[in-house]
């Protein structure tokens, strides 16, 4: 599978760590309908926001988990391609 920019990804599993309202992730579901998307974030009402988003628009290869990154992940847990939404914050 390939994405508009000539991407191609297959049937890969991806991981967005701090996800917000997920609309890297919601993107990367859309492009790439046959991986399957993961998002993680700690803040409910941000992935409230993401999961009506990703219903609205009938993205069903999403899911958006509540957590600190790879915190509510299992230990065996392995992606493809793993992204980190970088937010405005000071160091």
């Amino acid at each position: 599978m390939q994405g508009r920019g000539g991407a191609s990804l297959g049937r890969a599993s991806i991981l967005d760590l701090c996800t917000g309202s997920g609309c890297i992730a919601l993107a990367l579901a859309k492009e790439f309908p046959q991986s399957v998307v993961s998002g993680i974030d700690r803040s409910v009402q941000a992935l409230a926001y993401a999961s009506r988003n990703a219903e609205a628009n009938g993205i069903g290869n999403v899911s958006f988990i509540e957590g600190d990154l790879f915190g509510p992940l299992r230990a065996d847990a392995s992606f493809d391609c793993i992204i980190r939404t970088r937010h405005n914050q000071k160091v």
